[in-house]
Order: C-alpha cells, then structure tokens, then sequence
C-alpha cells in the first residue's frame, strides 16, 4: 500500500496531552506496523502561528487556509480523522470530505454523556462564550483578551461559512444552516451535542451508550464501529506489566487532588470554584497523617492561576500540570475529585480508591459516577470519615468489569489494533 497521508483537525496540538491525542497516538501506533503514514494536524488555536514538524507528522495553521476546501486541495489526504460531535470542526470536515470525495472516520468522547437541562445548557455555553480566556489556547505568551472566546468562535464561524459557501451553498441553505446548528449546539440537553451531519464513511465509537446515541441521533447503522476506548490500550499493557506500584505502604497517606476544570467550561463561576478547591485542601490537611498534592487539568487550566491561588493561601502542596496522571496516581493512595474528569477512569483501571465531592455548588455531573466503585462525600465535614473509610473500601470483580464495559468497552489492549485495520478497510474500499 503506498503512503497514507492523514489529515487530523484538531484545536489543541499534537503535543499538548489530551485524551483525544492520546487515543489517535495509539491507533498511528498500531497502523505503522501495517503501512508507512504522514500525518498533518490542522490545528485550530486562536493565534497564528508557523508550520513546524512534531514527530514525523507536520502541524500546520489553520489560519494560512480560507477555508477546508483549499486546504484539502493542497494536503491530498487519503483520510480525514475528526470528532463526532457537534463542533464547528466536526461540521467543517465531514461536509468538506464527503464534498471532496475524501473518506471520513469520527471518534466518538470517552465514556458517557452529561445531560443538563436546556436552561443550564444554554446559560454555561453563553458564559464560556463571553469568556476572555480562550478555553484549550495553548499560546504561552499571550494573556486573556477582552470577548477572546466569542472572537476565537466567531472566526472558526467564518471559515465553515467558507468552506459551506465553496461546496456550493446557496445564501437561502445558509440561512437555513445557522437557524439550526448553532441553536442544537447552545440548548443541547446533552454534552456533548450530537447530530448525524458530523457522520463520517466509519464512526467509532467506544461503548454501547454511544451506539446508542449515534443511533438515536439516525447515524447510519452499517457506519458504525462499536470497539473499545483506545486511548487505554498502554495502560493495559502496563498493568500487566506491573501490577500498582503502591498501596497503603508509607506512614501518610498520599491523596491526589484532581478537580474538574469546571469554570474553564463555563459550568461554575470561577471565584466559586476556586474557594471550593482551598477549602477542601484545607480540609483535607487537618489530618495529621495525609499528604495531599494538586493535578489540574494539562492545558484548559492555568497553571500560573492555580499557583497563585495556592501561595495566597498559604498551602505548600506540589502543583501538577503536564505530568503524567498514570504516574502520579501509581505513587498516591487515594484520588479526591468533584465533577467528571477522565482522571477518573484512571483511577478506576489502577483500581486506586476515589472519593468524588458532590455539593450545591457543584453542578451534577454523573457520567462518571457509580457507587458501586466510586464514595460520594456531600459534606465537607464528612471528608475525614471518608478518608479512613476508602483505606478498607473493597470494589467486586464483578462490578469493576462491569464498569469498564460501561465506560470504556473492551480492555485488553487491542482496541488500537482493531481500529487501525477498519481504517485500512476502509481506505481499500474508497481506493476501488
């Protein structure tokens, strides 16, 4: 098979660590053994910036291109890979693939949806919107501007209004198209928001309540591969390797504190949040016999924030940031977290006790949640009791596989592998 170039837009860069990174790592892992790949990442960061090469792949502006057509016509690639999602890049790339005859494969999120009601839906998203902070703007020397968000969005707006107005639409079809999806995106009662115009030729989806909801949202059911989540295939393997390096073998216990970026998506306010995060480490270092360190998220949080917030408190505890969770979590004895947080699947593959908080403050969000596996603490006051009593909290096989099944699907390594050969299937078929 000759070269496959692979286009991946995307708004963080390939280096910054997410899971989505992390998962289309995994796959090119897996499919290099099979053929050679060039990779090219269309990045999607508020600031311009100059194409530059990022292991073997190159990653390139979307700012040099008018719109996803141009862009398509000068890369040539063999295979579009985007988020299936409602997002502005979903829409752009599914419609200009299919325009331009060029495959399109989506990856559905990790683990299950939220579901809010229409009022908070559309109360966070107007909150993120009017943020000056460009959530996932990963520019290291450029400070928040006034309306940054809605001036990011509005020029992603203007390159879909492009790219649709390239593949042919009419003023009267884009009328028509910005009564519809901007206001499915705002008051979806799910998040993320879904709709079957981000359908690709092959739609991934990583467990049964994503089968479902692509489904549900009239995805077409030959176009779908249920599979499990590869963005966990190493960490498989590295348990097998070596089984949790620590546990409960120190004179403290070690506590990994990792909160939700909740503010940074529009869901709390911040000064909310902040007085939150201080005082359950507080709490927490009442204890004589704990030590606790901070895990904030590797690119939508601040960490110049969070390192301030700290000092003017007082609180000398390690701040994390780009670190390795995997790492982190293996040298602690508890894991503390509010929200949904995909940390939390670590914890749970590293069978490592957690306690979520849940308050009045903290929106509901329950993806994540099961008390078969996880102890929800609603009172600060109750945080102590808590503590001791995870130290001997037992979790049955039983309910522990059946929650990997429900979050992540198949876990045993191979789900990388298994994607990576329907995507040479898929470019086989396209190819004849």
């Amino acid at each position: 098979m000759k070269k496959l170039t692979i286009l991946i837009p995307k708004i963080k860069p390939p280096e910054e660590p997410d899971i989505i990174t992390n998962q289309l790592k995994n796959i090119f892992f897996e499919l290099e053994k099979q053929c050679e790949i060039n990779l090219i990442w269309m990045i999607f960061q508020p600031e311009k910036f100059n194409e530059y090469k990022y292991e073997n792949s190159i990653v390139l502006d979307y700012h040099q291109f008018n719109n996803a057509i141009d862009s398509i016509e000068k890369i040539k690639p063999d295979l579009i890979i985007t988020e299936v999602r409602l997002g502005i890049n979903g829409i752009i790339f599914t419609k200009a693939g299919n325009h331009c005859g060029i495959p399109v494969i989506t990856i559905t999120p990790t683990g299950e949806s939220e579901f809010f009601s229409q009022n908070y839906s559309a109360k966070s998203n107007f909150h993120l919107l009017m943020s000056d902070k460009v959530i996932a703007d990963s520019s290291k020397n450029k400070g928040p501007k006034k309306f940054g968000m809605l001036r990011y969005s509005l020029h992603r707006y203007f390159f879909l209004i492009n790219t649709l107005k390239k593949i042919n639409y009419s003023l009267f079809d884009l009328i028509k198209f910005f009564m519809l999806y901007p206001r499915i995106q705002i008051f979806s009662k799910s998040y993320p928001a879904l709709h079957k115009i981000t359908s690709g030729n092959l739609n991934i989806c990583f467990n049964k309540h994503w089968e479902s909801r692509l489904l549900d949202a009239n995805f077409c059911k030959s176009s779908i591969f249920l599979c499990g989540d590869p963005a966990f295939d190493k960490l498989h393997q590295r348990i097998q390797q070596q089984k949790n390096s620590k546990i409960m073998d120190s004179k403290k216990i070690n506590i990994l504190f990792c909160p939700t970026p909740m503010h940074e998506h529009g869901w709390m306010n911040k000064k909310e949040e902040y007085e939150l995060i201080i005082k359950l480490i507080q709490k927490i270092l009442e204890l004589d016999d704990v030590q606790i360190s901070l895990k904030i998220h590797p690119s939508t949080s601040s960490y110049e924030e969070y390192d301030n917030l700290l000092k003017s408190h007082d609180l000398n505890i390690p701040l994390f940031q780009k670190e390795n969770t995997i790492d982190l979590l293996q040298k602690s004895d508890i894991m503390i977290t509010y929200g949904s947080s995909n940390v939390i699947l670590d914890a749970v593959l590293l069978k490592k006790p957690i306690i979520l908080f849940k308050n009045s403050m903290i929106p509901d969000l329950s993806r994540l949640s099961d008390k078969a596996i996880i102890l929800e603490c609603s009172n600060i006051n109750d945080l102590h009791n808590f503590i001791s009593k995870i130290i001997t909290h037992s979790i049955s096989d039983e309910h522990f596989e059946n929650y990997i099944k429900k979050q992540i699907g198949n876990f045993d390594g191979k789900n990388s592998q298994r994607i990576s050969n329907m995507m040479l299937k898929l470019i086989r078929k396209n190819s004849l």
